[in-house]
C-alpha cells in the first residue's frame, strides 16, 4: 500500500511539473572549431593538440581531434588561447585571438541566463613558425554547439 502511494505521488510531482520548472537548455555555448588539411581542404585531425589560456591553464587536455569546443569567457570581448601542436618533444604553440561581444540570455526559470556570443571573429597572431596556416570564422554569432563557427586550416 506505501508503495503504491509512494508511485502516485511521484507520478502527480512529474505530471504537475510546469515547462520552466525543468531545464533542458545546455547552456553557454562554446566554440565550435574543426581543423583542416591546409593542402587538400579536407577535414583533418590534429595529433597531440593542447589549447591553453594566455596564462597557461590547460584549456584542452592533449588529445588527438578533427574537431572540439572551446570554451569563452563570459566577461571581457577579446581572449588569446594558444593552441599548441605536440610530437614527442617537439612543442609548437600558435596563438589565436578570438573576439567577441558576450550578451547575456534569459532561458528559463529553471534554466537562468546563458551568454550568447555575436560580432564573433578570430585571428592568427603571426610568429616565426606556424603550424596552423590559417583561422577562418564561419559564424559571427554562437548561440549553441551544434554548427561549425571556427574553421583551422594546419
Amino acid at each position: 500500500m506505501i508503495k503504491k502511494m509512494l508511485v502516485i505521488l511521484a507520478v502527480i510531482a512529474i505530471v504537475s511539473c510546469e515547462r520552466n520548472d525543468l531545464c533542458i537548455d545546455p547552456g553557454t555555448p562554446g566554440v565550435v572549431t574543426v581543423f583542416y588539411n591546409g593542402i587538400s581542404q579536407q577535414r583533418q585531425a590534429v595529433d597531440s593538440l593542447v589549447v591553453l589560456s594566455r596564462n597557461g591553464d590547460t584549456v584542452i587536455a592533449p588529445v588527438r581531434t578533427d574537431s572540439l569546443v572551446i570554451p569563452l569567457p563570459v566577461q571581457g570581448n577579446e581572449v588569446k588561447m594558444i593552441f599548441q601542436y605536440q610530437h614527442g618533444n617537439l612543442r609548437n604553440p600558435d596563438t589565436i585571438r578570438f573576439r567577441f561581444t558576450p550578451e547575456l540570455q534569459f532561458i528559463s526559470k529553471a534554466c537562468g541566463f546563458k551568454t550568447v556570443y555575436t560580432d564573433f571573429n578570430a585571428a592568427l597572431v603571426p610568429d616565426n613558425d606556424n603550424w596552423i596556416q590559417s583561422v577562418q570564422p564561419v559564424q559571427t554569432r554562437i548561440d549553441n554547439d551544434s554548427i561549425k563557427h571556427l574553421a583551422i586550416y594546419y
